[in-house]
């Protein structure tokens, strides 16, 4: 996420895991954020997309995760994004919502050898 090639556009960077944990905070914590930042219905979030309104204007929709391995996961089901933010030299934090929840979930490192897609910030 951290590339020197540039992968924001200028003017753009790639939220830290500190800036997606102030986004969540601000929309009521991770119990209710999640349902506040999905796009609502099923048109692209498996059912039941449970408390999606969208009401942060975020219009988060699932993405599949990449496994190290290449192979694919949870399409429809879940949106993760990467954070900027290293757990170590090998893994990242990123975030993620789920069509079956509320949260706004974390998982606490993830192999960069997988794949997120990224939201960016405009600066």
């Amino acid at each position: 996420m951290n590339d020197p090639r540039g992968l924001a556009p200028a003017g753009w960077h790639i939220p830290s895991d500190a800036e997606w944990a102030t986004l969540i905070t601000c929309l009521g914590e991770k119990f209710v954020a999640g349902g506040r930042m999905k796009y609502p219905g099923t048109s692209f979030w498996a059912e039941p997309n449970t408390a999606a309104t969208n009401v942060s204007g975020f219009a988060g929709l699932p993405g599949s995760l990449r496994m190290s391995d290449g192979g694919f996961l949870n399409n429809g089901q879940t949106g993760y994004w990467w954070s900027s933010t290293e757990r170590n030299s090998g893994e990242a934090w990123d975030r993620f919502l789920n069509h079956s929840s509320a949260n706004a979930g974390r998982i606490n490192g993830y192999s960069k050898k997988g794949g997120f897609p990224v939201r960016c910030i405009r600066d």
